[in-house]
């Protein structure tokens, strides 16, 4: 800071003076600011005081306290309703689990085994049956279906069938067959052989049809 002096006792007065007033305008203005901050605290304690004298728990304590008991009151029946249904709850869920294990208990498994084997057996043996009998009408139609078209089925009805002997071709022509030949005629019972002494041709209309 440089030094300043006046050179004379007037002078520094009158430097002073205007410093001074500075001063105290300041101190003023500050005041005035905080005159201002007060008031508004007041007024907004005075409001708030204003609206807890107005509020039910100051106007009635009594209040809190029985607001406080509802809410226990509450509380406590909620509580018993929760805990009935969690005993409900783990009792069901007991019993359920008591009925698995019963289940899977090797006895009890072995008499459902038992049981279930009581019930298809009765049903085997009867698909079994009916399969048979199937069998047994496909096998008689099968037979019957055979009879019908095999050529020693014809024997039982008086027909013959003659061929070389020592086996063959049954003969369907006289002209297969020589003078000479030895042949075996199959009847239905029994069996004849013959030599062939002459053949003839067949004539219109016979052994034809």
């Amino acid at each position: 800071m440089a030094d300043h002096r006046a050179h004379t006792p007037t002078a520094a007065a009158q430097e002073v003076i205007p410093e001074r007033q500075l001063l105290f305008d300041q101190l003023e203005g500050h005041g005035a600011h905080l005159e201002q901050v007060l008031e508004r605290m007041l007024e907004e304690r005075s409001q708030m005081l204003a609206r807890l004298m107005q509020s039910r728990s100051l106007r009635s304590p009594d209040w809190i306290l029985e607001d406080r008991i509802q809410s226990l009151d509450a509380g406590g029946r909620r509580l018993g309703l929760a805990m009935r249904a969690g005993i409900q709850l783990a009792t069901g869920s007991a019993d359920r689990l008591g009925g698995r294990l019963a289940q899977q208990s090797p006895d009890s498994r072995l008499a459902r085994l038992s049981s279930r084997l009581d019930v298809l057996t009765p049903q085997l043996q009867r698909m079994g049956e009916s399969a048979l009998d199937r069998r047994g009408q496909a096998l008689e139609l099968a037979q019957r279906s055979l009879s019908s078209v095999s050529p020693y089925a014809v024997l039982g009805r008086g027909y013959s069938i003659t061929r070389p002997q020592g086996g063959g071709a049954p003969l369907t022509s006289s002209d297969s067959v020589g003078t000479g030949d030895a042949l075996e005629t199959v009847l239905a019972e029994g069996l004849v052989e013959s030599t062939v002494t002459h053949t003839r041709p067949a004539e219109d209309g016979e052994g034809k049809r």
